[in-house]
């Protein structure tokens, strides 16, 4: 075995310390960086060359005798997150005593990181940093997300939905409208001609992102119209030429059809 590939088994076996190291053969590298990130109790990185070697050479310990140990109660944590942390990512430092945690540990606290594209009820897991047990491992701290009410928009699965007022005089001639999105970002929703009420426009690519992706979803907007209780002197003024226009349009075009 060369030099190189006898560091790095070191580095994962016996460097990163007995606990850590179960930690890394049952979740893999992102379960122990998660554990890392808690504080993960046991296991310190100080180890003489003697350890090292014995853990190299000395094998890991009874396979079924480890899947047979008891393991300690998880611990779910609610966890609010809004939708725009959804939408661009964020991250949430958890307080020194997380609610239904038995334990304390002084200076105790975590950093959540809140992926693109969660979704309500996934979870965030930091391995073996639940309930403690005698003769057993611990159980896993888990971070549940619940996405909060948003004002304006609404989710499903990968898409968003909002709805904009538009008035009457808007809705039969053609408006120009931007609308901020959930990371200020404008879409331009402008249209020409007539937004019948109710009318769902979609625009693609405008939703929430996927998760672990690099693909959206959409956006759907539905127009409600306002009618109002009576016209000012504009108002009707804009009406009247839309309507003379348009007669005027399909006057010409009957006498341009063939009888």
């Amino acid at each position: 075995m060369g030099f190189e590939l006898i560091i790095v088994i070191i580095s994962v076996r016996g460097v990163i310390g007995q606990p850590k190291r179960d930690i890394y053969n049952k979740y893999g590298e992102e379960g122990l960086k998660q554990h890392m990130a808690s504080g993960g109790r046991g296991g310190g990185m100080g180890m003489d060359i003697s350890d090292i070697f014995k853990n190299f050479f000395g094998g890991g310990g009874d396979m079924e005798e480890e899947e047979r140990m008891a393991k300690g109660d998880d611990v779910i944590v609610e966890l609010d997150a809004t939708l725009e942390d959804l939408y661009m990512g964020g991250s949430q430092k958890v307080c020194d005593q997380c609610q239904n945690v038995k334990y304390e540990r002084e200076g105790y606290f975590i950093t959540v990181d809140i992926e693109k594209g969660m979704q309500d009820g996934q979870e965030v897991v930091f391995y073996e940093d639940g309930e403690p047990i005698i003769d057993g491992e611990p159980g896993d701290l888990r971070f549940r997300i619940r996405a909060e009410p948003h004002d304006h928009f609404r989710r499903e699965g990968s898409d968003l939905h909002t709805t904009v007022t538009i008035t009457l005089v808007q809705a039969l001639v053609g408006f120009e409208k931007t609308l901020k999105h959930l990371d200020e970002h404008l879409v331009d929703i402008s249209t020409k001609g007539i937004t019948k009420p109710k009318a769902v426009r979609k625009f693609k690519g405008e939703g929430m992102p996927l998760h672990s992706s690099t693909k959206k979803g959409d956006l759907y907007v539905t127009f409600e119209v306002l009618f109002p209780n009576s016209l000012t002197k504009k108002d009707e003024d804009q009406g009247n030429s839309w309507l003379g226009y348009r007669i005027e349009f399909f006057s010409w075009v009957a006498k341009r059809s063939p009888s």
